[in-house]
């Protein structure tokens, strides 16, 4: 039995601890900020790929 969505560990650019992001979905939750956060792929529009410790995509994270 399969999920839907996968928990991808980023950072969050305000504090940089490292924080879970469902790839299903474009929120981003940061428990030290207590914030949910809209992750914005720079100059993409596609689902994010997972995240490799090699190479990693640049992202930017607004806060609400």
């Amino acid at each position: 039995m399969t999920t839907l969505s996968e928990h991808i560990t980023v950072r969050c650019p305000n504090c940089q601890i490292i924080i879970e992001r469902v790839t299903s979905e474009t929120m981003v939750y940061c428990i030290a900020c207590r914030k949910w956060c809209r992750e914005v792929e720079a100059g993409k529009d596609t689902p994010a790929a997972p995240v490799l410790p090699a190479r990693r995509p640049r992202r930017r994270v607004r806060c609400h």
